[in-house]
């Protein structure tokens, strides 16, 4: 009773949250590790992370990125299940105003020995947006309408510290397609890919779990660049069935 308790508050705050929320941005985080969670097991969650203001992205200067405007702050409710005792899926969304994104994620475990274990993560990802919310270098105070479509691939390698810690290490890379539709004009398709490394720390305890995320990010589809984007994030999550 107590779980389910628990549970149904965990999912009250995180759509009241959501309803808060501008998910306007492209999600760049790992925010998991290697281990599954086991066949049966499903959970919800909601994460704070860095994300990508996509039209900004793609014309950042190369010369110093830190000027732009090409990184933004992203909230997004996430839902895992276990599909089998070493395949999990993964659902993150975020419905905005004037932007909704999701983006589905399938982790297969490679090898578990002893403390250590390594896994592969595929996915893809849609998202819209308006020029309210992606404002692109020039506009012209025309109106345009934002389509995404994404790819990604994540390699995890974790290692578990104690019961209640564990410390993962993971490459990663995204390959984007956008178009764009400005009042009066054809549609502009643009493609853009980035990647990047990161190392997170989990907390778990008794069915919750949390998050800590550090990391680089680069846009790698800009002519020229030399330099890399510090990324962070943290999420907290509750596994509804915990496997014993």
């Amino acid at each position: 009773m107590k779980k389910m308790v628990y549970s149904i508050l965990l999912l009250a705050v995180i759509f009241a949250s959501l309803l808060l929320s501008a998910c306007a941005g492209v999600d760049a985080s790992v925010l998991d590790t290697a281990e599954c969670m086991g066949k049966g097991t499903w959970g919800a969650g909601i994460a704070y992370t860095m994300g990508i203001r996509v039209p900004e992205w793609i014309e950042i200067d190369p010369e110093d990125i830190y000027d732009s405007n090409s990184a933004t702050f992203l909230r997004y409710a996430e839902i895992e299940y276990g599909v089998a005792d070493d395949i999990d899926a993964k659902l993150r969304f975020g419905i905005g105003a004037d932007s909704n994104s999701a983006k589905l994620l399938l982790k297969k475990q490679i090898d578990k020995h002893d403390t250590q274990s390594t896994a592969i993560v595929l996915g893809g990802a849609y998202a819209s947006a308006n020029s309210d919310v992606w404002e692109p270098v020039e506009h012209y105070g025309q109106k345009i309408d934002y389509t995404l479509y994404s790819a990604e691939a994540q390699f995890l390698l974790t290692q578990e510290l104690s019961p209640e810690y564990d410390a993962t290490i993971a490459v990663r890379g995204n390959f984007h397609t956008l178009q764009e539709k400005t009042e009066g004009m054809d549609l502009v398709k643009k493609e853009f890919y980035h990647a990047g490394l990161r190392a997170n720390i989990k907390r778990s305890h008794r069915g919750f779990y949390g998050i800590f995320e550090v990391g680089v990010e680069a846009p790698l589809s800009v002519d020229g660049w030399h330099q890399v984007y510090p990324w962070t994030g943290i999420k907290v999550s509750w596994d509804f069935k915990k496997k014993r």
